[in-house]
């Protein structure tokens, strides 16, 4: 199998899980993430031989002090898990999630997001901002985290762009 024809079932997948994502339907940041979490869930299989990508996405709880969130600042982590091929690999991802794009929250919103973020860094060098959509069935972008300064970066990408560049890339 070709890194075509790789891209393709990647973007597929994402495009899939992302297709039945109405924003009318979820349009509570913590609902649309339970939902896409949901949908991404499962096994990405390339074919006889070529192997298979595992999602396991986690909803972190969110109530409370002491929850998990409060703790690592993360709304939901995902681990990936490839079987069945030369070169494994085995990456988890934290994120935290915001309802549209990062660069147009409101000021407390944003500082709350810096913590966050410093949060996150405090336990991964891998985690991610993604900003749901506003379009029905898009598939989200994210913004990958900088631990040096415990923010994330300016630059946006697909989250199936994301995962092609910097998760599949670690083999």
């Amino acid at each position: 199998m070709d890194n075509k024809e790789i891209e393709e079932k990647v973007k597929s997948y994402f495009k899939n899980a992302c297709s039945r994502l109405d924003r009318v339907r979820y349009s509570q940041e913590s609902a649309y993430v339970d939902a896409l979490i949901g949908r991404l869930d499962g096994i990405l299989d390339f074919g006889d031989g070529n192997g298979s990508i595992v999602f396991k996405p986690t909803i972190v709880a969110d109530r409370g002090p002491g929850s998990a969130e409060n703790l690592y600042g993360a709304d939901f982590a995902i681990v990936f898990e490839s079987e069945n091929v030369d070169k494994p690999i085995n990456k988890a991802i934290l994120s935290q999630a915001k309802n549209g794009n990062v660069q147009q929250l409101a000021k407390a919103e944003s500082t709350r997001l810096g913590e966050q973020c410093e949060k996150m860094a405090r336990f991964t060098d891998s985690y991610i901002v993604l900003e749901a959509p506003k379009d029905d069935g898009a598939v989200p972008t994210v913004r990958i985290g900088t631990p040096i300064n415990k923010s994330w970066e300016n630059i946006q990408m697909g989250l199936d762009d994301y995962f092609l560049e910097l998760v599949l890339s670690c083999t």
